[in-house]
This record gives C-alpha cells, sequence and structure tokens, in this order.
C-alpha cells in the first residue's frame, strides 16, 4: 500500500513540474504595438522614391518605430525593422520603386502605416512626430510630392 502511495505521489509531483516547465516555455514579453498613423493612397512608378519620417520630440526613453508600406491589398511591399529613436532625434525609412514588381501597370498605389512597439507604453505617444511622406525622383532627389500623415487617436 505505501509503496502505491509513493508511486502515486511521485506521479503527481512529475506532473506538476511538467505542467509548471510547459506553462513557462511559450510565455514571451508582451508588447505594446500602437498603430500611430496611416496616409491614403498614394501612386508610385519606377524612377521614384517613397520616403517616410519619424521624430521623437519628448519621449525620455525613446521609441522604437516600425515603418510598413502596403499595396491596395494591404500586402506589406517594404518594412523597416525596428528603428530605434532617441529623445530629441529622427529617422527615416525608403521604399525604393525600382525595387517593386510592376506587372503591366504604370503606377501602384500604396499606403503607409507607422507603429510604435514598446514594452512600456501604456498610452498614444503625443511626442512622436509622423508628419509626412515624401516622394522623390530617385535619380535627382527633386521632391514630386508630399503626403500628411494624420494621427489615428487611441
Amino acid at each position: 500500500m505505501n509503496r502505491e502511495r509513493s508511486r502515486l505521489i511521485s506521479l503527481v509531483v512529475v506532473l506538476v513540474v511538467v505542467a509548471g516547465v510547459w506553462s513557462v516555455w511559450g510565455v514571451e514579453k508582451a508588447e505594446a504595438i500602437i498603430v500611430i498613423c496611416k496616409t491614403p493612397l498614394f501612386g508610385i512608378t519606377r524612377g521614384e522614391t517613397a520616403r517616410s519620417y519619424v521624430v521623437n520630440f519628448g519621449d525620455e526613453n525613446g521609441v522604437i518605430a516600425i515603418i510598413r508600406y502596403l499595396d491596395i491589398a494591404g500586402n506589406v511591399l517594404a518594412e523597416s525593422g525596428e528603428l530605434r529613436v532617441a529623445i530629441g532625434q529622427g529617422t527615416f525609412f525608403e521604399m525604393n520603386g525600382d525595387d517593386l514588381n510592376f506587372g503591366n501597370a504604370q503606377r501602384i498605389p500604396v499606403r503607409v502605416e507607422i507603429s510604435i512597439n514598446d514594452p512600456n507604453l501604456k498610452k498614444f505617444p503625443k511626442d512622436v512626430d509622423v508628419s509626412s511622406v515624401e516622394i522623390f525622383e530617385s535619380s535627382s532627389g527633386r521632391t514630386l510630392s508630399i503626403v500628411g500623415l494624420p494621427f489615428i487617436e487611441q
């Protein structure tokens, strides 16, 4: 009887340990991802480049921005990855029209989505500016147009 009881206790202990390891194994650090702006659609063609800007005017801890260019169906054409922006500094990410697959089209409708990825972020970042997307001629650098970026209030 004691032998069966010992086996049962050992089995319960093993199951508790396995359950504990299993529950912790898949745990990852939670992140707050807040989309702070989306542009309307604009067109881009070969020989043009789109450049999106992010400036941190006051978050002392810095921010991590992610800039994505999407086609009309929402497919990602280009993504910056994490761009770390310290207080008082800015950064940008470009998408060159020459890198896109146009098929038979002359222009591709594109939009930009900018998000802030920060595990400590609890609210909409008022001190981060993403004022525009500039479309310029790739060969000369001459600005062709500027698309304003409306903030999305959270």
